[in-house]
């Protein structure tokens, strides 16, 4: 005779279906949350790119805007595959970033958008140990006078936090904006803080 859980539950006992429901739930949970976090990059992205279209009207620029916005595009559509993406709209946002102050220098690390960086000046993340960093002259200014500096800030699922406490997605974000051969440079900017735990792989992912 079948046991009377088997032709209740097609086999498998009370248990084995409770594991099953409590994991498939905690699956739906992941890719949900997975899929909240991509669409808060990817809104994270557009607004960038809208600050930068002001300044659209000439050829180089217009091919470097149509770039970044191409790839926007298809981060949003690509899921967790978009890394590439995401990497290429900000290294897109970058070089549109130096056509518009050619200085050679690197993207103020607080917020990239305040465009390259003419200043360094001493950070000290959390508890690790300070380092100089890059910084525009708007925020050179309030640290150098006890402020904070204006750090860009980015939808979580605990509010509103600075990018380099949101999570591994923005390691391809800022690596982008540090291109090149400053892509090395973000490990000593960045060490310590949440997203420098994900920066070396992601740099030799490359």
């Amino acid at each position: 005779m079948v046991a009377w859980w088997k032709s209740i539950f097609g086999g498998r006992s009370f248990v084995d279906n409770t594991i099953v429901g409590v994991a498939d739930a905690a699956l739906k949970t992941d890719v949900e949350a997975g899929r909240n976090e991509l669409l808060r990059v990817n809104s994270v992205l557009r607004a960038d790119l809208e600050r930068l279209r002001v300044h659209a009207g000439t050829g180089p620029m217009n091919t470097v805007l149509l770039r970044a916005a191409q790839n926007v595009e298809a981060f949003g559509s690509a899921g967790f595959a978009g890394g590439r993406h995401l990497f290429r709209a900000t290294e897109a946002m970058a070089e549109a970033g130096r056509l518009i102050a050619p200085t050679g220098r690197p993207p103020c690390l607080f917020n990239p958008m305040h465009g390259p960086a003419t200043a360094e000046v001493t950070w000290t993340p959390g508890e690790s140990m300070p380092r100089r960093v890059p910084v525009c002259d708007e925020d050179s200014v309030r640290i150098t006078t006890g402020q904070a500096p204006d750090v860009r800030l980015v939808p979580t699922d605990f509010g509103l936090k600075p990018y380099y406490s949101a999570g591994r997605l923005y390691a391809d974000w800022i690596l982008g904006w540090y291109s090149g051969s400053q892509a090395n440079l973000t490990l000593e900017l960045l060490a310590g803080t949440d997203l420098g735990a994900h920066l070396p792989e992601r740099i030799q992912s490359r």
